[in-house]
């Protein structure tokens, strides 16, 4: 999925230097188009179709892209939303490089009748069913017919071919895929979501899951609990009760933090084990799934808050993971709260986390109570694995917008140039660069803002001391809450952090 723009460029406002002054004189251009047989002509337009971050446009040596306005046009005058396509960036090749051999060849170009104009008109209806503004389209020919606008096409037809012969120009023939790796369809086809695919811990079996609700409540809660724990520890079988089991997930309607805890890893599970649990989540009226990000907690125990928050984000990662490549994702009614996802991941990374903690105190369902510098939690290595690997999720999930990405990949940046000492684990590392990367990929405004923060000298640094340092039990703390095919094993470890730095290096360098 792709916004499509159109970018207008008036060739007007820069022909007074290509006419000699024997044909114009001194005159403004503008003001000489404004009297050829009495017209009204507000410029002379070129157009190019944007997309997928490279500028499509017909000319002279037929369709070529480049970088956003890095032609000699420079910025346009305006840049028109057009509406948004379905297609792959592959797609749109194979697409325009069938035009550039039937209705758009090369030496094809007319000033009048096969322009870029056309071009763009033909290209965004294809992408969007819409036209572009009749007004370019208009361009009356009668104009263009004069002495003065014969002079006028022979000025834009030089004009054409030295847009179109900039050695930063791609002929759309060129292939593709040698020329930009680091492209969100090779990321998402190369890297795997984290899944947290380990069992449940002994407090949760059947049994002891029961009893974390009062024996006097009156409520099917802890028989369903009950029962979803039983259903999950046989192997290679569908969950068939949990369905029925998730109204666990109204987190507001539980009365401890052990329940929600408890309830979060039950869920957890379920996901991976069974993704039709999922498709069941996302289309419930209830939208408890889509709640679970953003809902009030019961009242939190200081010392309970990072670890019902990381429970709440293995729920939430094992969701985007699985989710990310669903066609459905991209219905509006379906879509995660990604920004509420966002703030649980920055929390674990100790993001504003008084402030965080004070305002879940005060929002509880229960009296409120004043938050004291020595109750804060303690933040450990753990809880920030978890966040960073809510982060790496977060940033393949195909509705990510601009803003959100601005949010979580600066404090990302952050994180790493300032050397966050417990950023320590090389799991830990390889998640944070390796998400910083594909948020680069995906977003230009995150590999500018990574090149403002000089994160290449940390990458050099991060590469160096790799060459030199040894790997010993690297997830003994950690290990059991990631899934193992997701971390990587300690002889291949090094290498992997060089590559991720080295491709993240190389990233920065193309922007």
């Amino acid at each position: 999925m792709s916004d499509v723009f159109l970018y207008i460029y008036d060739l007007s406002g820069g022909l007074a230097s290509i006419f000699s002054p024997g044909l114009l004189g001194t005159s403004n251009v503008h003001f000489l188009i404004s009297l050829i047989k009495g017209k009204q002509v507000d410029g002379i337009w070129h157009t190019a179709t944007v997309l997928y971050n490279k500028e499509f446009f017909f000319g002279q040596s037929g369709i070529q892209y480049c970088q956003p306005c890095t032609t000699s046009l420079g910025n346009p005058l305006k840049k028109q939303f057009m509406g948004q396509t379905s297609l792959s960036e592959k797609e749109i090749f194979d697409y325009l490089e069938q035009l550039s051999s039937t209705l758009f060849k090369p030496g094809d170009y007319s000033l009048f009748e096969h322009n870029c104009n056309t071009f763009s008109e033909h290209l965004i209806f294809h992408l969007t069913a819409k036209h572009i503004p009749s007004y370019i389209l208009n361009l009356p020919n009668e104009v263009l017919s004069t002495s003065f606008g014969a002079s006028l096409g022979s000025a834009l037809n030089v004009l054409s071919v030295g847009i179109n012969s900039k050695t930063h120009l791609k002929s759309i023939k060129e292939p593709t895929s040698n020329t930009n790796e680091h492209t969100y369809a090779n990321i998402i086809k190369s890297f795997r979501p984290i899944f947290f695919d380990e069992p449940l811990s002994s407090e949760l079996l059947p049994h002891r899951v029961y009893l974390l609700w009062p024996a006097n409540e009156n409520s099917s809660l802890p028989t369903l609990a009950s029962q979803l724990s039983q259903a999950l520890r046989h192997e290679n079988t569908e969950v068939i009760c949990a369905q029925e089991c998730s109204s666990l997930l109204a987190l507001n309607e539980l009365i401890t933090g052990d329940q929600c805890r408890a309830a979060c890893e039950l869920f957890r599970l379920a996901i991976w084990k069974d993704p039709n649990i999922l498709m069941n989540l996302f289309t419930d009226p209830r939208r408890l799934l889509h709640k679970l990000s953003s809902v009030k907690l019961p009242y939190v125990k200081p010392f309970e808050f990072y670890d019902i928050e990381a429970s709440r984000a293995k729920v939430l990662c094992n969701c985007l993971g699985l989710s990310s490549s669903w066609p459905i994702m991209h219905d509006p009614d379906m879509k995660l709260d990604i920004n509420s996802i966002i703030q649980i991941s920055l929390t674990l990374l100790n993001h504003d986390v008084e402030n965080h903690l004070s305002k879940e105190m005060i929002e509880s369902t229960s009296p409120s109570a004043v938050l004291l510098p020595s109750c804060v939690p303690q933040l450990l290595p753990e809880h920030k694995l978890v966040g960073l690997a809510l982060a790496h999720n977060v940033s393949l999930y195909p509705t990510l917008n601009e803003n959100e990405a601005l949010e979580l990949g600066s404090f990302l940046l952050h994180l790493t140039v300032t050397h966050d000492k417990s950023i320590k684990y090389p799991i830990d590392t390889i998640y944070l660069i390796r998400t910083i990367y594909f948020l680069a990929v995906r977003f230009s405004t995150i590999a500018d803002l990574a090149k403002c923060y000089d994160i290449e000298t940390f990458l050099h640094d991060i590469i160096n001391e790799n060459n030199c340092t040894r790997n010993d039990n690297l997830l003994q703390s950690s290990s059991s809450s990631v899934d193992s095919s997701s971390v990587l094993n300690d002889k291949t470890n090094n290498n992997t952090i060089r590559i991720t730095c080295l491709n993240l290096q190389r990233k920065l360098h193309m922007v």
